[in-house]
């Protein structure tokens, strides 16, 4: 009698919870009874509901149905609402948006994704809930420190008053600008006051930092040192006004004011940026051929693992420039550098590093019995084909082969291995260097969809390219399903090509290329793909071309609704007509 009592309470309760007739809470009150009622009739004491509620959650896992009420569907949707991962009402249907938040989950934690609601999904859910939380609550506190160390970092070095006013208007900003000229002739000046302008427009304190970060960059190239530190100053979050007081040298650096550029880089507030900021300087300096002067901003940097790659570049920069002794002075020092780290990744990508180097300077077996020293199979078989590579353009095409079987050989690594994937594009790409650009297509095609699939392939055909094969080289770019990734390749393959001397060639596969820009659905990555296609254009003498195209990014700029992309686009145009001569 009990039971047949507690079954129609049940079933009243859940009727009455489906029609909305009950308040949620005392429906649910009543079927939970319900549960426990039946306990005592089949089973006795805790076991006997410890078993019964277990029962009932498999019953409901079974029984959640699309567009059903579950409990069970309600408690999973608590949890992963509280991760982020599901945004929708936390009514207990079963949704597609649950399911799809179920099966993101799944992926998350290593279980099978078939977006089912069940028992073990829910003691995975509380199980790292209390784990979750005391991250967030580490991280929460690690930032807080860092912002505390990071704002009195900038008041011991700028002052109190280091902060952009908050509520004031930033100079530049409020500059009077002649939108409509702007469009029409496009300077770097006005363009970075229109990007201030889009920025202050951007809600969220995160992506506004991050976007005048872009105007950071725009303002030094464009000869706008005070207008940079200004607006570096502007930034919400103290860290990312250090890191943009550090990008401030490394734009000096990069638009040819390398001796601003140490200046500013040694006035960076934080030691770990500072050094980050010294290297990208250093090694800005060699991109221009000043190797004495990036050896000498190399030896500034206090960490081991930022002055080593400075130094090597510096070398790289003094081989281009015939000094093989000094060359090798500074291989040495670097050698001395990497004692001082510790083994592991950056030691193994600094031992590559290294032996790259020494094969550079002719001395390949020193740089392939240096490669010995590193662990990590995939690092070693990488650092091989590079060596196979500096062999292959130096026209030593038979000891680059057996260099390559080497590498080949060596990485024991099976394709299908998420890990192993990057060694073999790697491999795939020395292969197309060497003209062999069928077997590296054939190693392309093996690996799994996805970015290292879409680099390999964008790679090898810039390789095959520069194995002289132009023909052969875009028609592996023309079977890139990317449009980005394609693009990225018919601009390395102009480029080789340009630099093979075929200048012609190249301005036509660069009209190729800007048709195809122009088919991309999304605005900001149009206009990115327009200056990417004019900074080409101006590496092979068509400034009137670059200009055009320059032109044409702003146009699509202008009409971009999002201010976050608009500010970044109005930026990277600013920074490419500087590059220029302001168009």
């Amino acid at each position: 009698m009990a039971l047949n009592v507690v079954s129609v309470s049940s079933a009243l309760a859940a009727e009455a919870l489906r029609s909305g007739r009950w308040p949620r809470s005392l429906a649910l009150v009543a079927l939970m009874g319900a549960a426990l009622a039946i306990a005592p009739c089949h089973i006795g004491g805790a076991e006997a509901a410890s078993k019964l509620k277990l029962a009932a959650v498999s019953k409901e896992a079974n029984e959640a149905e699309m567009g059903q009420y579950s409990p069970l569907v309600r408690m999973i949707q608590v949890h992963l609402a509280e991760r982020g991962l599901y945004n929708g009402p936390v009514g207990g249907t079963m949704t597609p948006e649950t399911e799809k938040a179920i099966k993101a989950y799944q992926e998350i934690v290593g279980l099978t994704p078939d977006g089912v609601p069940s028992e073990t999904l829910l003691n995975k859910l509380n199980s790292t809930q209390g784990a979750a939380k005391e991250l967030v609550n580490k991280l929460d506190a690690a930032r807080k420190k860092q912002i505390i160390a990071a704002r009195a970092a900038l008041e011991k070095e700028f002052g109190p008053d280091w902060a952009h006013t908050r509520g004031t208007e930033h100079r530049a900003a409020t500059a009077s600008v002649d939108s409509a000229a702007c469009f029409a002739a496009p300077e770097p000046e006005c363009l970075i006051s229109l990007a201030l302008s889009s920025a202050k427009r951007i809600q969220k304190d995160d992506l506004r930092d991050w976007a005048l970060s872009h105007v950071v960059e725009a303002q030094v190239h464009a000869s706008l040192r005070a207008d940079a530190l200004e607006t570096a100053r502007s930034i919400t979050d103290p860290r990312s006004v250090i890191a943009a007081v550090g990008s401030i040298a490394v734009g000096l650096a990069r638009s040819g004011q390398t001796g601003d550029a140490v200046e500013a880089a040694a006035r960076v507030p934080d030691d770990t940026l500072r050094d980050k900021a010294l290297r990208a300087v250093a090694e800005g300096q060699a991109s221009v051929g000043e190797a004495a002067a990036a050896a000498e901003t190399a030896g500034r940097i206090d960490a081991p693992a930022e002055r080593l790659p400075a130094l090597i570049a510096s070398a790289r920069a003094e081989i281009e420039a015939g000094q093989i002794e000094r060359a090798r002075a500074l291989r040495d020092k670097a050698a001395a550098d990497l004692k001082a780290l510790k083994r592991g990744s950056l030691r193994d990508f600094a031992t590559g590093l290294i032996a790259e180097l020494d094969a550079e300077l002719g001395n390949v077996a020193a740089a392939k019995a240096l490669t010995e020293e590193i662990r990590d199979r995939s690092e070693r078989s990488k650092a091989l084909a590079e060596i196979a590579t500096i062999e292959a353009r130096a026209g030593k095409s038979a000891a680059a082969g057996e260099t390559l079987i080497s590498a080949q050989s060596g990485l024991a690594c099976p394709i299908e291995r998420a890990d192993c994937q990057h060694a073999h594009a790697r491999l795939a790409i020395t292969e197309a260097e060497l003209g062999r650009h069928e077997a590296a297509m054939a190693v392309v095609n093996e690996l799994k969809p996805g970015y290292t699939r879409l680099f390999a392939h964008s790679g090898v055909a810039v390789a095959t390219a520069r194995a002289g094969l132009t023909d052969d080289a875009t028609r592996i770019a023309d079977r890139i399903p990317d449009i980005r990734a394609r693009l990225d390749a018919l601009i390395g393959i102009a480029e080789a090509v340009n630099n093979g001397g075929d200048t012609a060639r190249a301005l036509a596969i660069e009209a190729g290329a800007a048709t195809l820009a122009r088919t991309i659905e999304n605005p900001v990555e149009r206009a990115f793909s327009l200056i990417d296609l004019a900074r080409l254009a101006a590496r092979t003498g068509a400034g009137p071309l670059a200009a055009d195209l320059l032109k044409e990014a702003t146009a699509i700029a202008r009409d971009v609704d999002d201010p976050f992309g608009q500010t970044r686009s109005f930026s990277r145009i600013a920074v490419a007509l500087s590059s220029l001569g302001g168009g």
